[in-house]
């Protein structure tokens, strides 16, 4: 009776491992899904609204749709004191969204932020299409990877818990 219950305790931990792994991936999506709708939001009220973008930014810390992105109220609190890029540069790296995500997604964020100015033009407007271009790549990669790892991480953990099980029996 003792080892069936511990053959059973190995099974869910190897399974939950695998379901750990898999949910991590669809962290990201998320994340990525989250940055792609506040920048195109961003791309869209710079180029018809004109609105300056530290008021783009506190309206956006306030939405509830962008309340993973803890980067936003650090940036609003950084721009009442110093500029855009610095604030925006030293948010991201002291957030907590952007600590699991793949070094390529920070630091395509860091690059915005050192390049991005606060004033619209067609430069800037242009490096922010650049920019929810690179995410829409980064959310497809990040989609493929799902796909292909995502299913098999929690097929692998139910294996190795069956497999374990079996072997310990």
């Amino acid at each position: 009776m003792v080892k069936a219950i511990g053959c059973l305790f190995l099974l869910s931990a190897c399974s939950l491992g695998g379901l750990y792994l898999s949910g991590r991936i669809r962290e990201e999506e998320r994340l990525v899904q989250t940055l792609l709708k506040f920048f195109r939001g961003i791309e869209g009220e710079l180029t018809y609204g004109g609105a300056p973008v530290g008021e783009l930014l506190q309206q956006a810390a306030q939405d509830p749709r962008f309340a993973g992105l803890d980067f936003l109220p650090l940036c609003c609190r950084g721009m009442e004191t110093g500029d855009f890029s610095a604030s925006f540069c030293s948010a991201v790296e002291g957030c907590r969204c952007l600590q699991k995500s793949p070094p390529a997604l920070r630091q395509l964020m860091l690059d915005f932020g050192r390049e991005f100015g606060t004033r619209p033009s067609p430069v800037e407007l242009s490096r922010l299409a650049l920019l929810v271009q690179k995410l829409e790549e980064q959310l497809e990669e990040t989609r493929e990877a799902y796909r292909k790892n995502g299913k098999m991480y929690n097929t692998l953990g139910v294996l190795a818990g069956l497999g374990l099980s079996i072997i310990l029996w």
